[in-house]
This record gives structure tokens, sequence and C-alpha cells, in this order.
């Protein structure tokens, strides 16, 4: 009887192990935002370093927030700054419902979280340091039950 045990729990580790987050990251980080309150004049900034520019990566949000979000969709505006010094930016839509209200993503309890890709299949041209600038872009000056940002560079395996 202590054997089915220790095979039925064997079995179970390697599925739970097997079932985990595979993605190869080259970069992850997460900003909580204090009373699920993302103000307007809070800035995140994620300082990368590339070093191979013969890689292709995907750049993403994942953004968790609170059922009680009261909005379709978030804006934001992303600003990279590249190791020469030039900026650039850019505007982003990430729909966190549909029009019925139906809210996109992972959702538990009262929580839920959507991932987004920013760009697929990016390559970067300059080899070096990085700085991704997250705003939030809406119409209110605090952003209410938007709990965390995570920005992430994930690797594609791919070459240019």
């Amino acid at each position: 009887m202590n054997t089915i045990k220790l095979i039925i729990s064997s079995c179970v580790i390697i599925l739970l192990l097997s079932s985990c987050d595979q993605t190869d990251y080259h970069f992850k980080a997460e900003t909580d935002y204090e009373n699920a309150i993302w103000k307007y004049s809070d800035t995140t900034d994620f300082k990368v370093t590339i070093d191979d520019t013969l890689k292709r990566y995907n750049l993403g949000l994942k953004i968790n927030h609170s059922t009680e979000y009261l909005n379709q969709n978030i804006y934001l505006t992303i600003h990279t700054k590249f190791p020469n010094g030039q900026r650039f930016s850019q505007r982003v839509n990430i729909d966190l419902a549909d029009k019925a209200g139906k809210w996109y993503g992972k959702c538990s309890g009262g929580d839920c979280e959507v991932d987004a890709y920013i760009q697929k299949d990016a390559f970067f041209n300059q080899a070096g340091k990085y700085v991704f600038t997250v705003e939030q872009f809406t119409r209110s000056e605090n952003l209410e039950n938007i709990n965390s940002l995570i920005f992430y560079i994930e690797n594609t395996g791919k070459s240019r």
C-alpha cells in the first residue's frame, strides 16, 4: 500500500512541476502599486542589458487587476531609451475585458492577470543598456484597482 502512495505522490509532483511556467525570460520584473492605485505620475523604469543583437525576443506586459476595475481596457505609453541615447515612444491599448464585460486572462478570486505582447519577434540593433519606461495614459489621475505590472522580455529561440 505504501508503494502505491509513493508512486501516486511522485506522479503528482512530476505533473505539478511540468505544468509550471517554462518560459525562457531574458528579463522579467514586477512593480506593485500601493493600495492598487497606479497614479498618473508613477512611471516605472525597467533597465535591460542586451548583448546579442542577433537574437529575437517577445516583449510583453502582464497586468494584474481587480475585478472591480471600471474600464474595459487600459492605455499605456511605453518609452524606449536606446544605448546611444535616442528615445522612441509608443502608445499601447490593452483590452482587459470584452464588450460584454467578461474579463480576459486568468482570474482567481477577485483578481485577474492579462498577458499582452507589446512586440513579437523583436530584435535589438544595438548592444548595451536599454531603459523601458511604462506610464499609464488614461483620463484618470489615479487609476484604481491595478495591483501590479510585470514587464518581460522572453527569448524566442530564433535568430534574425
